[in-house]
């Protein structure tokens, strides 16, 4: 009986070293899905490509670019499945010798529900598709941002895991769009997407600002394929770092080095040139100062018989320093480059008769009314998931545009109808809801995360990426499972 109970016991030791091993493999693979988050180069396989070819079978070479030709596997979705297995492993391991942990949770369930359930409706839409075996592509990666969720939801990474990595990145991505400004190229950007040649203003197919004078400014595309899926980037990055900003010391080194990752992103968001991204931003920081504001309001009613702070937010006893100093960098950077590129920035915004601005603007409300038509047509299943671009050319306003509406909610109408809406549009605004509820008791990483989720939001509202593309949509329901986690109390501490 001795003898086996030793073993029994050396049993579980084994499996427990075994069982920590891989939670920490799992966190690992966490980090590095965070890092490919700024990687859109995917592996496309050579034997699909020639099976099943979609640009040259629907004679669509000149409508659509490869992101809308085949079926991509990109480097992230390697690093999901490998955390989503090594976390499982884990669970596995833990049950089977009767290791104590946490019971496995599937909620919050306002966020997985919803999200299988358009992975249903997705695979449902395929039998309206011209092409079905692109809904079934996004049912399948669906379902894999759920494992993936339900993995971060009980692995419950700790904070510096989501900002750490975000702020090397922001400080990368800064600081190539500012050499990317400088030269009018887009520099290292191309090699990830093997585009042969760096894009400058000049090339037809960049993305530029014109001046009504006729001149072309390259914006900043960071190493994303398009200046707008930066602005996106940025719109998660900014307000999570800035989150961890505000709760470190205000003398600790590591707070100046999330203060020169923050001036970094916020140069490369401006230089972007992404409206969408910059609204965005605007409203997710008026939405963190709301919610600030009330819970600083809530906290100077209370009745604290001691003066000394105790918060973990940060030991300064003026609270009100940290956001008036983000603040004011923002305002400083935003007031020096509109006075460096006021002209430029004119275009953008409307303020004068640039006519590839107009243009850019004029083929967004074609697509949006395309899609209130399609919509109406195919109210209950769409018209097929991912397949909105191949029914505009039976369109003709929309025949030379190929690509999604740049509304994600008309969108998902238009590809999955009415309920797909109704089911994405659920996580999202049960997260603010309940980081509402808890305002006057929000931590700062729950205020940031409902921000960076503010500002998608409405990045959502003016394009399609956080749908249309897959590293897109991991963007997305991912801030939506941090807010969700992050509004209850603080992360999790680990080590």
């Amino acid at each position: 009986m001795a003898a086996r109970g030793a073993l029994a016991w050396r049993q579980v030791y084994t499996f427990g070293w075994l069982t920590l091993a891989l939670e920490r493999l799992a966190l690992a693979a966490f980090i590095a899905t965070i890092l490919l988050l700024s990687y859109w180069q995917p592996f496309q396989p050579d034997w699909f490509v020639k099976s099943w070819d979609i640009g040259k079978q629907y004679q669509l070479v000149t409508l659509f670019n490869s992101q809308f030709q085949g079926i991509m596997i990109y480097p992230i979705d390697i690093s999901a499945a490998v955390m989503v297995a090594l976390w499982g492993l884990g669970r596995i391991a833990a049950s089977v010798t009767h290791q104590e942990r946490e019971p496995l949770r599937f909620g919050p369930l306002y966020v997985t529900l919803p999200l299988i359930g358009l992975a249903a409706l997705a695979a449902l839409s395929a039998t309206q598709a011209i092409l079905s075996i692109l809904s079934l592509e996004i049912a399948l990666r669906l379902l894999l941002v759920a494992a993936l969720v339900v993995a971060v939801i009980n692995l419950r990474p700790p904070m510096w895991a989501v900002v750490a990595p975000l702020a090397l990145l922001l400080l990368f991505e800064g600081t190539l769009s500012l050499l990317q400004a400088q030269t009018q190229s887009t520099l290292l950007g191309y090699l990830p997407f093997e585009w042969g040649q760096n894009t400058v203003a000049t090339q037809a197919e960049a993305s530029i600002v014109q001046l009504p004078n006729g001149t072309r400014w390259l914006r900043a595309y960071g190493t994303f394929p398009h200046p707008n899926i930066l602005g996106g980037f940025l719109c998660l990055a900014i307000p999570l770092v800035a989150g961890a900003y505000l709760r470190l010391p205000r003398r600790s080194a590591f707070s100046w080095l999330l203060l020169a990752s923050l001036a970094a992103g916020l140069f490369g968001l401006f230089l972007s040139f992404s409206r969408a991204a910059w609204l965005g931003l605007l409203i997710g920081a008026l939405w963190a100062g709301l919610l600030l504001w009330q819970k600083r309001h809530t906290s100077r009613r209370a009745i604290i018989p001691t003066k000394v702070n105790t918060s973990s937010e940060g030991t300064s006893a003026r609270p009100w320093l940290r956001p008036a100093l983000l603040a004011l960098l923002s305002v400083g950077l935003l007031v020096g480059l509109v006075a460096a590129l006021g002209p430029i920035v004119q275009s953008r915004l409307l303020l004068n008769n640039a006519p590839l601005e107009q243009r850019s603007l004029n083929e967004r409300v074609v697509l949006l009314e395309a899609g209130v038509l399609f919509f109406t047509e195919h109210p209950w299943l769409g018209v097929g998931a991912g397949n909105m671009p191949l029914i505009e050319l039976s369109y003709p306003p929309t025949r030379n545009i190929g690509e999604p509406a740049h509304n994600v909610p008309i969108a998902l109408a238009v590809e999955t109808g009415l309920f797909g809406v109704l089911l994405w549009l659920i996580a999202p605004l049960g997260a603010l809801w309940k980081a509402w509820r808890r305002r006057f008791t929000l931590p700062a990483a729950g205020i940031a995360a409902s921000a960076a989720l503010i500002a998608l939001l409405v990045v959502a509202q003016l394009d399609h990426y956080l749908w249309s593309q897959p590293i897109g949509s991991i963007i997305w329901w991912l801030v939506v499972t941090l807010a969700a986690l992050w509004g209850v109390g603080e992360p999790a501490k680990q080590g």
